[in-house]
C-alpha cells in the first residue's frame, strides 16, 4: 500500500498537464491504468513510499517514477520518454518504463498481449530481448500493493 512519495527530481515551479499523458498514449498506442494515470498527479518525478518490491530470489526497489512535466534540462533524464528508443530497439516495443531502479533497471508496463491492461516487468539494462524481461505482477494496482519498507 503507498503511503505517499518523497521528493526526488527538484520540481519547483513544475505543472502537472494531464493532456501530456494522453499525448503520451496517443503517440504510442497504450492505455495507462487508471491507476496509474491518478498517482501521477502526487508522484510522477518523485519515490514512492514504500518503494522495495520482491524480484525473483531477490528485490529491488524504485528510486523515481519518470514524469510527463514539460521538458526541462534539470529533470529530463527521467522523462517518460527518456528510455523508449532502448526499449523499442532493444527489447521490445511493447514495453513502457514508468521507473526506475537504483542501477537504471527499468520497471516497466508491459503491452505485448494487447494495449491496456499491462502486466508489470522489470527490465535489466544490461541483457537484450525477452532474456532482459523478469516479470513483477499481474497489474499496477497489485504492484502498488507488493511495495513494501526496507
Amino acid at each position: 500500500m503507498l503511503h505517499g512519495c518523497v521528493e526526488y527530481l527538484p520540481l519547483d515551479g513544475v505543472e502537472f498537464n494531464p493532456a501530456n499523458v494522453l499525448e503520451f498514449e496517443k503517440k504510442h498506442g497504450v492505455v495507462f491504468p487508471d491507476t496509474y494515470k491518478r498517482l501521477l498527479k502526487e508522484c510522477q518525478g518523485k519515490t514512492p513510499n514504500p518503494n522495495y518490491f520482491k524480484l525473483n530470489n531477490g528485490f529491488s526497489s524504485i528510486s523515481v517514477f519518470y514524469h510527463f512535466y514539460d521538458h526541462r534540462d534539470d529533470i529530463d533524464a527521467y522523462h517518460i520518454e527518456k528510455n523508449q528508443d532502448f526499449l523499442r530497439e532493444k527489447i521490445s516495443p511493447n514495453l513502457v518504463a514508468f521507473a526506475e531502479d537504483p542501477g537504471g533497471n527499468l520497471i516497466c508496463f508491459d503491452y505485448r498481449k494487447g494495449p491496456d491492461n499491462p502486466e508489470i516487468v522489470f527490465v535489466s539494462h544490461e541483457d537484450v530481448g525477452a532474456d532482459a524481461i523478469n516479470h513483477i505482477c499481474k497489474d499496477f494496482d497489485k504492484f502498488l500493493n507488493y511495495l513494501y519498507a526496507d
